[in-house]
Formats: structure tokens, sequence, C-alpha cells
């Protein structure tokens, strides 16, 4: 079988880590079209928002997140990771049919969902893409929100939690490849250090673009419609709204 690019098979979500790009993936796995990642029947979402997403100690936030049904390792999502950046669309199509997740989606002619936190896309990707673009606005914010979950500050050092197997979900990917990035550095000023580690700027895409603002603060029916219209399928606003609304209380007030 082959990933008939023309019908988009593949939905992916670009977003600068820490931009609420996950979450808003799980909402867009809502619609019919699109492989779940979530419990069926659909939990509450408040509840449900709550566990996974809002933790109180955001340092955990990558241990309690959703991760997708899919075993994935072939192919990198990731700043400054390249592994699977070359992949032909025939290798793309055999390594995702290894996984029995994505094959009984694809059968099902459903989108494969998944995040890619890259500056650019592989040659390979010709699905639906969902870009949230880093605006001005909002910068700040995702700065402050980068600090919380991203990084741990001790004694003049600066730690990348991200590449750090003791706070993230998946610690036994980190030992399967060689490529590890530094994950200790010198500080002295934790928000310059943020900023200094930021690589990962989203411009508009190729697809739908939305504001990191808009997600923050935006109209939830603004956002479900422009989702709507890439998906060519209505998402689950009854269960999308209320999760996003939680979300944002958690992260995006005060």
């Amino acid at each position: 079988m082959i990933i008939d690019q023309e019908k988009s098979n593949q939905l992916w979500i670009q977003y600068t880590p820490g931009a609420g790009g996950r979450f808003t993936l799980v909402c867009c796995t809502t619609a019919e079209n699109v492989g779940n990642w979530l419990p069926d029947p659909l939990p509450d979402p408040i509840e449900y928002t709550l566990k996974k997403f809002c933790g109180e100690d955001g340092t955990l936030h990558m241990k309690t997140e959703t991760q997708p049904p899919y075993n994935i390792p072939w192919y990198t999502r990731q700043y400054p990771f390249t592994r699977g950046d070359n992949l032909t669309p025939q290798e793309v199509t055999e390594n995702y049919m290894q996984d029995p997740t994505a094959k009984q989606h694809l059968l099902q002619n459903k989108l494969l969902a998944n995040p890619w936190n890259k500056t650019y896309l592989p040659d390979w990707f010709n699905g639906k893409l969902l870009t949230i673009v880093s605006d001005e606005n909002s910068h700040k914010w995702l700065m402050e929100r980068r600090k919380q979950v991203f990084y741990r500050f001790k004694n003049g050092k600066a730690y990348l939690l991200r590449y750090m197997p003791d706070v993230i979900h998946n610690p036994h990917r980190l030992k399967m490849f060689k490529d590890h990035p530094q994950t200790e550095y010198d500080y002295t000023d934790q928000d310059k250090f943020v900023e200094s580690d930021y690589h990962d700027k989203m411009e508009p895409g190729k697809g739908l673009n939305i504001t990191l603002t808009d997600i923050l603060n935006g109209d939830p029916n603004m956002i479900w419609d422009q989702i709507d219209d890439l998906l060519e399928m209505p998402i689950d606003r009854n269960w999308c709204t209320p999760a996003l609304n939680t979300w944002r209380n958690r992260w995006a007030k005060g």
C-alpha cells in the first residue's frame, strides 16, 4: 500500500514546543476522518484536560501529556535531530505500515495526526498542515511557558529537560539512538538563556496558519471553523471548547 499524497493521508501541526500544538492536535482527532488519540467513548473534556495537560508542576508536563498512538521512531519531529528527514515516500509508507495502529487508520482512510516541531518540512511530507505561528504578541508568554516546562535551573546550571530521560514520556527512546544533544549549560540569567535556546520560531507555513495569540485568546469557534475547513470534516466542538477553556485557564490566564 502506498500512502496517497494526493489524498493527504497525514495531518501535521507544526509549532514551537510549548505553543499548545499537541493539545490542538488532540482536538483535531475528534473529527471522524482523523485517527483518534483519545479513548472511545470520549472522556469528560475538563477532567481529561486537567489530567493530561494542566499539571501543577510544569516540568512534569512531558510525562503526562497525551502521546501519539503510533510507534514511529524512524523519524524525529524536533530540533536538532534530522533522523528521517531524507526518506522517500515509499520508505515512509513501509515504515507506517509496520505499526498496527497506523496501518489500521490508513486502511480506514483516516488521517494520521502527528506533531512537528521543526521550522522546515521534509520533502516526503505533502499532507494537511496546520502551523501555529509564533507571533510577536505571544512571544513573552511563550518564553515564560517554555521556561516552566522545558528547563531546570540549579546552582548556576541550566538543564534542557526535553532531552533528559527522567522527565519525558518515552525515556527508552534516548537509548535507541546516538544523537544526544547537550543537556547542561552554564547560565547567568534565566530569561536570556531561554531566549538563546529558542531555535524553532514558527513562521507562516504552506497550509492553515493560526497565530499562537489566537490559540491563547481567540474565539474558539473561529479556530474550529478554520480547522473544520482544513480537515473537510467537523471536529467535536462540544468536547473541544470546554477542553480549550480548561487549558487556557491553566496556562493562558493571569
